[in-house]
């Protein structure tokens, strides 16, 4: 993956620009398409530095919209500009950009990983804590169900050693610890009397013999899944796509999901 380019701060700003490459091209031209300026030259966005109409514009565009600490939403055009929801405009989204609701009648949380070994080790982890738990207490009211995933102890293998090294690899085998698995969940999350908690023996929670979640799923009528947890770009990831390949609905829920470096989260 590339890195982000950034500019050098201008005269007047004391911060830098950045071009996030994995940023879907397609995002931005569906929304020029969709009718705000600034797509053609003869119709250009046009600056503002006024703090309070900045700060007007992203609340108009993200409302109570969660966000992490020190990260901001935004919209197109951006909030610096003059136009659309600082001249009358309205907030809007593209087709295709995700589901608008959640149909299933007893939508569950696949939460994954979050042990002590993960979480200690990633300050981006920790920071979900707070999401995680209160997405899990919110989903429970509404008559849904969590499922707390973790990692079982597997056997050692050469591929394991050679991909991470035979000390990382011995870190990893052992990542989710012994002894009852309610105590082997990170210690500020709580699980509900009706949640399920679960072990797996593959990256994916949904990879087929590896996990008994799919059955217990399949037994409850449950189609919609929503991904947290870490790390992001493996054991999540997997989840959501082997779970998309059975058939289910799968969400990736932004805010509640963590790696060990900013940006690879991004793309979701």
């Amino acid at each position: 993956m590339n890195e982000i380019r950034c500019d050098n701060a201008t005269a007047g700003r004391p911060v830098v620009g950045c071009v996030v490459p994995w940023a879907s091209e397609l995002t931005y031209t569906k929304a020029q398409a969709s009718g705000p300026p600034g797509a053609t030259f003869a119709n250009p966005l046009t600056r503002t530095e006024n703090a309070s109409v900045i700060s007007n514009k992203r609340t108009r565009a993200c409302g109570s919209a969660p966000s992490l600490t020190a990260k901001s939403c935004d919209e197109y055009p951006i909030a610096t500009s003059q136009q659309e929801l600082n001249s009358g405009g309205t907030r809007r989204t593209q087709t295709g950009c995700g589901f608008t609701g959640v149909p299933s009648p007893e939508p569950l949380s696949v939460v994954t990983d979050m042990v002590p070994l993960f979480i200690n080790a990633n300050p981006y982890g920790r920071g979900i804590v707070p999401n995680t738990q209160r997405l899990a207490q919110r989903l429970r009211a509404a008559g849904g169900i969590v499922a707390w995933v973790l990692p079982v102890r597997v056997d050692r293998t050469p591929v394991g050693d050679e991909f991470h090294g035979p000390k990382a690899a011995g870190m990893l085998r052992n990542a989710g610890g012994t002894g009852p698995l309610r105590d082997r969940l990170w210690h500020a999350l709580t699980i509900g009397p009706d949640s399920l908690l679960v072990e797996k023996s593959a990256l994916s929670a949904f990879f087929p013999g590896h996990s008994p979640l799919p059955e217990l799923l399949q037994e409850r009528g449950i189609d919609t899944v929503l991904i947290t947890g870490t790390a992001t770009n493996v054991c999540c990831e997997s989840s959501a796509r082997d779970a998309w390949t059975l058939g289910y609905r799968v969400i990736m829920v932004a805010d509640a999901n963590s790696t060990g470096c900013e940006g690879t989260d991004s793309p979701i």
